[in-house]
């Protein structure tokens, strides 16, 4: 039976935001979840990717805070600032110094993977948020809310060739893990279905001037990458203004035209295309309905619901769910985040037993001038990979 999302944890969803390792290991690696239960949430609250750290803070909070009587969960945050090397110090130390029975982390992808064998090694259950690089599979401690980068990109790339009948496209995607792996993906996917991919070209991380890159583009009917925060607002900005709009689609992993930056895009996103697995316009599920009403309540007029608070909401119930079903079943907590079912905003959510990342669908959609502000239409959709 499918377990409801909690609709009163939404009313604050935007709210601000001593050594023990071996009995931290014990509890949640081979126990039951205790009484008490202590969250670690490493997220990014600076550099490239920090505005995503204190949405995730924010909404798990809230709904850790509606569950807190009951289930007895505790948030701790860190802040990695994107970097791999920072997220497992600060892993270590929530493991080490603060007893923490699960561990969120991260929004970088790379970091993502840096922390994996460590968590591993102490028998923590590790929990990815939001999308990122494949590979946790091999990680019995790890699973993932957000699916991995080529989960999307290499059957959209089937879909763009078949369905969309694009016949010449150029990678342009961020010079990082996640970005090479979504690049992957949908040359896989599009060269198979008879698509010829034209050139690859992935600026690095933090890029003020994307003009000697933008200059490269020629000869193609569409361009599809992934860019993130600062980067992917710099880039649909400098892509409309070079005038390449008109010369070739630019369709990017969701990320990309998220409403978390849509509105310091402004028109230049107009007309962008974006893949996902959430249309943050909406999805018309009752999961979804009751977060999208909960969070127009609370939100200022320029903050309407996004992927990242519908991720952490997921990824926040994930843990109360395992944490009641462990405390029902006796089994372990990380074998109770593995059997987990619920309801997300986007539909039913489980994860696959063997590559412990999420079942789900993709969409296609577009930006497009609402009444009140830049939106999402969905244009299709097309089955994930496993």
């Amino acid at each position: 039976m499918l377990a409801p999302l909690c609709a009163s944890a939404a009313l604050v969803l935007l709210a601000a935001c001593g050594s023990n390792p071996g009995g931290a290991d014990a509890v949640a690696a081979g126990e039951p979840a205790g009484k008490d239960v202590t969250v670690g949430l490493v997220a990014p609250s600076s550099g490239v990717y920090g505005l995503y750290g204190p949405v995730l803070s924010g909404v798990m909070k809230g709904v850790f805070g509606s569950d807190a009587a009951a289930s007895g969960i505790e948030l701790l945050t860190e802040d990695d600032a994107g970097d791999p090397q920072t997220a497992l110090t600060k892993v270590r130390k929530l493991v080490r110094e603060d007893g923490a029975d699960v561990v969120v982390c991260c929004v970088n992808g790379a970091a993502t993977l840096a922390v994996a064998p460590y968590l591993k090694s102490v028998g923590i259950p590790q929990i990815a948020p939001l999308p990122g690089p494949g590979g946790l599979g091999k990680f019995e401690t790890a699973y993932s809310v957000g699916f991995y980068a080529q989960q999307l990109s290499e059957p959209f790339g089937e879909y763009a060739a078949k369905e969309l009948q694009y016949e010449k496209a150029i990678i342009l995607s961020s010079d990082f893990v996640q970005g090479h792996d979504v690049a992957d993906g949908f040359k896989e996917g599009f060269t198979a279905a008879g698509g010829t991919i034209v050139k690859e070209i992935y600026p690095p991380l933090d890029t003020s001037d994307y003009g000697p890159f933008l200059s490269q583009i020629s000869d193609a009917d569409v361009v599809f990458g992934f860019f993130g925060g600062a980067d992917a607002v710099r880039l649909v900005k400098q892509y409309d203004a070079a005038g390449l709009k008109d010369e070739a689609q630019l369709i990017g992993l969701g990320p990309m035209v998220s409403r978390l930056v849509l509105n310091q895009m402004g028109d230049a996103a107009v007309g962008i295309q974006g893949v996902f697995h959430y249309a943050e316009s909406g999805m018309g599920t009752p999961a979804d309905d009751a977060f999208v009403k909960a969070v127009s309540a609370v939100a200022p007029p320029d903050v309407t619901q996004n992927f990242v608070q519908a991720n952490s909401w997921t990824t926040a119930h994930v843990i109360s769910q395992a944490v009641t079903d462990s405390r029902k079943s006796g089994d372990s907590l990380l074998t109770s985040i593995a059997s987990v079912n619920i309801e997300a905003p986007w539909g039913p959510f489980s994860f696959n037993t063997k590559t412990h990342y999420p079942v789900l669908k993709g969409l296609l959609y577009e930006v497009v001038s609402g009444p009140e502000r830049l939106d999402h239409k969905v244009l299709g959709t097309f089955d994930g990979a496993e």
